[in-house]
C-alpha cells in the first residue's frame, strides 16, 4: 500500500460473481486518535455494482499511512458530496485501525 490511498477506485480484476457476493464492507473508525471499542464505532459503506457488473467501492475519502503506526491509516481528505461527507461519520484526521 502506498502512502496515500483512495477508496474511489473500481477493481477491474474483480469478477461479477465476486461482486454479487460482496454487498457490505465494515470499517472501524477511531476519530482523531480517540480509542473506541463499542459496536457504534463501526461505520458501513455499501458496495455498488456498475453497469458492467464490476463492483465499485467508494466512500469518498483519501488516506495516508500514519507515520507513528504503519498499521493505521489517517483520513487525509473527504470529497465533497461523497458518502463520507454526506453522513459526517468519517472526518479528516480520523484513524482507520481495521477494515
Amino acid at each position: 500500500m502506498g502512502d496515500v490511498q483512495s477508496c474511489l477506485a473500481c477493481d477491474s480484476k474483480r469478477s461479477a460473481e465476486n461482486a454479487a457476493h460482496s454487498k457490505r464492507t465494515e470499517i472501524s473508525i477511531v476519530p482523531n486518535g480517540a480509542h473506541r471499542t463499542s459496536p457504534r464505532s463501526t461505520a458501513s459503506t455499501a458496495v455498488s455494482t456498475a453497469s458492467d457488473g464490476l463492483a465499485k467501492v467508494g466512500i469518498g475519502a483519501y488516506f495516508q499511512r500514519d507515520p507513528s503506526d504503519p498499521n493505521t491509516l489517517l483520513v487525509k481528505s473527504v470529497l465533497k458530496g461523497s458518502p463520507s461527507q454526506m453522513t459526517g461519520k468519517i472526518l479528516v484526521g480520523d484513524r482507520i485501525t481495521s477494515v
